[in-house]
């Protein structure tokens, strides 16, 4: 019986190890995806290129690499702070998986829920839109993304 119990415990002990190096193997895959966005795919997908603010936001690795960033919207109440999980990588393996890929729009962003931060990738001047995956509905944020780039951080 000890035998049997001391081989069940390092059978667990050997898939715990495995599902932790097959976890840090699919982390380092989507930081990579993170770091190397194909700026080529929005003109090919969307018609144009990409924005000078979408291309920044992308540029920035130190920003691109945060989790759970808030930015909070001038003069708008805290239901229009943007609650940011991570950055979606811009390939095109993330457009494909996109809620609607057919759409004109772009997410850019997660919200840990599984609900996005959307916007049209060739317009500076485009509203940043959150799409809540429950409700299937865009509500503007308030924000575009040349506007995105300079909001400060909640440090609450």
């Amino acid at each position: 019986m000890f035998h049997f119990i001391r081989r069940l415990r390092e059978s667990r002990k050997r898939r715990k190890e495995q599902v932790e190096q097959e976890r840090a193997a699919a982390l380092e895959k989507f930081t990579q995806r993170q770091m190397n966005p194909q700026y080529d795919l929005i003109a090919e997908i969307y018609g144009k290129p990409i924005s000078q603010s979408l291309r920044a936001l992308y540029d920035n690795k130190v920003e691109i690499l945060k989790e759970n960033v808030e930015k909070i919207v001038p003069g708008q109440s805290e239901d229009r702070w943007l609650c940011i999980s991570w950055y979606d990588p811009m390939d095109r393996e993330h457009i494909e998986e996109q809620w609607n890929p057919e759409s004109r729009c772009y997410e850019f962003a997660d919200d840990g829920s599984g609900s996005k931060y959307v916007v049209d990738p060739t317009d500076d001047n485009a509203q940043i839109y959150y799409f809540d995956h429950e409700g299937q509905e865009m509500k503007p944020t308030g924000a575009t993304m040349v506007q995105f780039l300079s909001l400060e951080e909640s440090h609450e």
